[in-house]
């Protein structure tokens, strides 16, 4: 109740704690009622939407269909965490209200500065991340930020000797930060350091369109053809994808939408995406032949 009310009050970093706090008691095996768990957990999917920290929420999402408790939009935020629309009138608008009431809070400033960039305000986001930057150099979700002020300035040189000043590529950072790295290598035509790059950030993020398409230029500039087409092809499909989940989220009940999704995602072998769609079209029609023989199928093949 507690994180609820500082929600409310717009005291996100408060309301972060009391909710995990909460959260954390119920992993520890205390009996807990289930709605107040899901409860709990979508309230912190919420926080970390808004704050744009999309690795965490994902992580919630998982949580939140174990708990079987996951509507339409959980579904395919978990499925597409960032293919989604991010920087909506209504999210900048908690955000200005959470950093009102705490200023000084680095996860919210490095939101407010790509939610700045989002809007086309380049000279106030980079202001923003370079003085977090500047503060915490250690903290790569500011380092990937500003290299986003970069990119959207086509300023390459920078975005180069910036990366020149980070650690060497890891497959847990900051999935922005892998895509960015990617499309700095080729640019500058260093095409295999490009294809890590990028294979990394669909590894961690795999129904990501923009990674598909950069991992099929660096293939292309390594010779590798077919293998460049796929991953185009996979792109394409991401995007005619992107273009229903529009629709659903306007009618999240519309299983015929949902039944596209689930088929182009077999179709470019996303399994465990598909298998989550189908899952959640027979929570809404459980007499839904063709979700029904997919899970089937989709039981006999290997895992991704």
């Amino acid at each position: 109740q507690q994180g609820l009310l500082l929600i409310n009050l717009h005291h996100a970093t408060e309301a972060e704690r009391n909710l995990r706090e909460f959260i954390a008691l119920a992993q520890s095996g205390r009996s807990l009622p289930s709605e107040q768990v899901a409860e709990a957990l979508d309230m912190l999917r919420f926080l970390l939407g808004v704050e744009l920290r999309f690795e965490e929420r994902h992580g919630i999402l998982r949580a939140i269909h174990v708990l079987e408790a996951a509507d339409t939009n959980d579904a395919i935020t978990y499925c597409f965490p960032s293919v989604l629309r991010w920087n909506g009138e209504q999210a900048v608008h908690w955000l200005e209200e959470f950093i009102e009431q705490d200023p000084d809070d680095m996860v919210l400033r490095i939101a407010l500065g790509r939610y700045r960039i989002g809007e086309g305000r380049l000279d106030e986001g980079e202001q923003i991340l370079r003085a977090c930057c500047d503060e915490r150099p250690g903290v790569l979700s500011a380092q990937a930020a500003l290299l986003a002020c970069l990119y959207e300035r086509a300023d390459w040189d920078q975005m180069d000797a910036k990366l020149r000043e980070l650690p060497a590529v890891e497959s847990n950072e900051p999935w922005l930060l892998l895509r960015l790295r990617g499309h700095v290598h080729n640019y500058f035509g260093r095409f295999q350091e490009a294809a890590k790059a990028f294979t990394l950030a669909i590894e961690a993020d795999p129904s990501n369109g923009e990674s598909y398409l950069g991992l099929g230029k660096a293939l292309a500039g390594l010779q590798r053809q077919e293998e460049s087409e796929t991953a185009l092809r996979k792109a394409n499909v991401i995007a005619r994808i992107q273009n229903r989940l529009g629709w659903i989220q306007v009618r999240p009940e519309d299983v015929a939408a949902l039944w596209e999704v689930a088929e182009l995602c077999e179709e470019i072998d996303l399994g465990s995406r598909a298998t989550v769609i189908a899952r959640h079209i027979l929570k809404l029609a459980p007499q839904h032949e063709e979700a029904q023989e997919l899970l089937t199928r989709l039981a006999t093949r290997p895992k991704e």
